[in-house]
């Protein structure tokens, strides 16, 4: 698949999927249909899709167009063959991450996203004390989720 480790992996694989979907949409488009995609627990900024959409016309995989004065992007001939020899890998990728809005794993989701975003708007506010004391009530909810899953 392609060489991009963890995140930027993952959201590579995604928006050729999209692009696979949807032909002919705009960045904006992308990241909406990335949301939608999700139940909106993963809506990638302007910041995280542009490079990410570069990245990918660099290699060939996506072209970018003017369409009615807007950029759209969509699948080169190269794109679908990738999208073809890798199918299983990216339908894999995206199944993972499509979720219903309305779902217990949705919630799940915005929870811990909830939870990071406030560890990182806080982050310089934690001192050596509070990232102790946080890493204690992550531990202790780590152990009961471990005991729900397992029943």
């Amino acid at each position: 698949m392609l060489r991009p480790s963890g995140s930027r992996r993952i959201l590579l694989g995604i928006i050729l999927h999209v692009l696979k979907e949807k032909s002919s949409i705009t960045g904006y488009e992308v990241c909406k249909a990335i949301g939608e995609l999700t139940g909106g627990v993963y809506k990638p900024s302007p910041g995280a899709i542009y490079p990410a959409l570069r990245k990918l016309e660099l290699r060939g995989l996506i072209e970018k167009k003017m369409i009615d004065g807007k950029v759209v992007y969509g699948l080169t001939r190269l794109g679908d063959e990738y999208y073809a020899n890798n199918i299983d890998e990216i339908r894999t990728l995206v199944e993972f991450f499509r979720v219903e809005a309305s779902s217990g794993k949705a919630r799940l989701f915005l929870s811990l996203k909830r939870i990071f975003k406030i560890i990182m708007a806080y982050h310089d506010e934690i001192d050596n004390e509070k990232a102790l004391a946080i890493s204690g009530v992550l531990d202790d909810a780590r152990k009961k989720i471990m005991e729900i899953i397992e029943g």
